[in-house]
């Protein structure tokens, strides 16, 4: 049995308070929306909730935070680096958590972004210019900052009070730091100066177990930041169990890339998109996303009529829709045979998610595809509000993703009674529940058969499967701080 947690009462007079330092740099500068941010969100929500006003549609915040003594701690502070010290993530007056760490990136950072596709574009890059003439969404991609770069981020950052670091605190590097050419070492000097305890939160290792999924000079960019992230941890966290035994295998594998492995612990992700609780769901009672409440014009149209599937994610070559594609061409092609066509009842397909990287093929088959606003529709920016009410009259969640660190997206649909179609893959097994239906990656007739079979009402689940709360994702993350 473990020793209990220390009491953060039981210090001496003058004992520099025990602190959890969460690392959200990337995210306060970049911003974004995808799976990483919201959990960066999510989870600052619970454990610094009190500090931040709440902002709409965004649970946690505003209210009572999650007791940091849970993890042997005094305060759980919010922090970023500026390219040379650490600074308290907090704002003028009283901001929300969107505001400190916003969905979009600071006004700089974009300057720098549109200075890189204008470079980019005079070295001919012919992806960026197919996507332009195709008037696509630009691509979510990260930025890697020099250390230049990141100097300019103390004026960014100057009014935020500096953090002074003692032996008493612990650092976690929360967010996906890897785009930083100097926050790794900064995290290793504090360790080796200060005395801080050092943690990494790894949401997954897909650039060096999937390296053909990234885009060019990711995996060994992500390499070198996985070597020298361990090499200055005393811990490391996962977000599933099948990430954690990925980094032991690399070091039973590779010994080169990590001689030595800290102690490694995961601790289970949560989702915000609940189901409302009206006590009366069964029986059809008003839960708040009936096609009359919810703004969403276009999203109310296109979900009305036959049974639509959903597919969350970024556009990207990991996500794998070229399979679920292939997939769906099968279904409509058997259902056009099957019929004379005058009645349509083949199930549809909404993709919802942001263009990623190197799809530029795949977004002009998109584009061009004869179903395209007939049976298939594609939403690049829907929020909460609109994810929610896809959910709750989704069909199924079709998910057939070659790698992922977790699956959010599986979760999501869990929450709201939406069957699940994905890829037989580690994190799906996890994050799926026992109600998913599990298919090869890469086998489009497969996912296929799949898909008729959870429309047709085979084994369906007819229980709530319970999912976790980001409060019980906080609890869970400051034992495992405490245990590692």
């Amino acid at each position: 049995m473990s020793d209990p947690p220390p009491n953060p009462q039981d210090r001496s007079a003058g004992t520099p308070p025990r602190r959890l330092l969460l690392d959200c740099t990337r995210t306060a500068l970049h911003g974004g929306r995808t799976g990483v941010q919201r959990v960066v969100r999510s989870l600052l929500a619970e454990l610094c909730g009190a500090r931040f006003e709440p902002p709409t549609g965004r649970a946690g915040a505003g209210g009572s935070a999650v007791d940091p003594g849970i993890g042997g701690f005094d305060a759980v502070v919010p922090v970023a680096w500026d390219g040379r010290a650490w600074r308290k993530l907090s704002g003028r007056g009283a901001p929300t958590i969107d505001e400190v760490l916003p969905e979009q990136p600071r006004p700089w950072i974009q300057r720098l972004r549109r200075l890189g596709n204008l470079r980019n574009a005079r070295r001919g890059d012919a992806a960026l210019q197919r996507r332009t003439a195709a008037a696509q969404p630009p691509p979510s991609g990260g930025l890697t900052l020099s250390p230049a770069a990141e100097r300019t981020l103390g004026l960014t950052l100057a009014w935020r009070r500096r953090v002074r670091l003692t032996a008493a605190d612990t650092l976690l590097l929360l967010d996906a730091p890897w785009n930083s050419a100097t926050l790794v070492p900064a995290a290793a000097a504090a360790r080796r100066e200060a005395g801080v305890r050092v943690g990494t939160l790894f949401h997954d290792v897909i650039p060096i177990t999937h390296p053909a999924t990234c885009s060019a000079g990711v995996p060994a960019r992500f390499r070198r930041y996985l070597r020298e992230s361990v090499a200055a941890s005393d811990f490391l966290l996962t977000v599933s169990n099948a990430t954690a035994q990925a980094l032991r295998d690399l070091h039973a594998r590779d010994p080169a890339l990590l001689p030595s492995l800290p102690p490694v612990h995961s601790f289970p992700l949560a989702t915000t998109l609940h189901l409302p609780d009206t006590g009366d769901e069964a029986d059809g009672a008003d839960d708040g996303l009936s096609p009359d409440t919810v703004g969403h014009a276009r999203l109310r149209e296109i979900m009305a009529g036959p049974p639509m599937c959903l597919a969350v994610g970024t556009i990207e070559p990991r996500k794998n829709h070229t399979t679920l594609l292939d997939a769906f061409e099968r279904i409509w092609s058997e259902a056009d045979a099957a019929t004379d066509g005058t009645a349509d009842a083949a199930p549809r397909l909404l993709i919802i998610g942001r263009v990623g990287w190197s799809e530029p093929d795949l977004m002009d088959r998109i584009n061009r595809h004869p179903q395209r606003g007939r049976r298939l529709f594609v939403m690049h920016n829907l929020d909460d509000t609109g994810l929610r009410f896809a959910y709750r009259y989704a069909a199924a969640l079709v998910a057939p993703a070659l790698s992922e660190g977790f699956g959010l997206p599986l979760l999501e649909a869990r929450a709201f009674r939406c069957p699940i179609v994905a890829s037989d893959i580690p994190p799906h097994r996890e994050a799926g529940g026992p109600h998913a239906r599990l298919v090869p990656a890469t086998d489009a007739a497969a996912l296929a058969g799949a898909i008729r079979q959870t429309l047709s009402g085979i084994d369906p689940a007819t229980d709530l499967d319970p999912v976790p709360t980001w409060r019980d994702s906080a609890h869970a993350l400051l034992r495992a701080c405490r245990d590692a």
